[in-house]
């Protein structure tokens, strides 16, 4: 994932901030913690907590609403399924494997947000 698209996702996610400070690039989590951008991504801290919230803001506030079903993930709009890059985006979590820090469920949040964000 590109270093903007991540800032695009914290910036979208409540109770996230991201900050230039001291010559890099710092994020806040909901607890009030300040984490380098190196260490937080190196270490998926809070990264589960991310998506979820920069999906929910997201929906909030795009034209694309993002909804997790018990299989599979769509994006929509009042109109039904949009199209995206020429075909219904739908993203099936059993594409994924269960990571360290990761579901198949968040994995799969975290391949839609990365490429609605970085069509944009």
């Amino acid at each position: 994932m590109k270093q903007e698209t991540l800032k695009k996702i914290i910036e979208l996610a409540d109770g996230f901030e991201i900050k230039y400070k001291d010559s890099h690039w710092s994020i806040r989590d909901p607890s009030g913690a300040w984490y380098s951008l190196e260490y937080f991504v190196k270490t998926k801290v809070a990264y589960p907590l991310l998506l979820r919230r920069a999906v929910e803001e997201w929906n909030r506030k795009g034209e694309y609403g993002i909804y997790l079903y018990v299989d599979y993930m769509i994006i929509e709009s009042n109109k039904g399924i949009q199209e995206l890059t020429g075909d219904s985006k739908e993203w099936d979590y059993d594409n994924y494997e269960k990571t360290d820090y990761l579901t198949p469920q968040e994995q799969a949040i975290e391949a839609c947000l990365i490429e609605l964000l970085e069509d944009k």
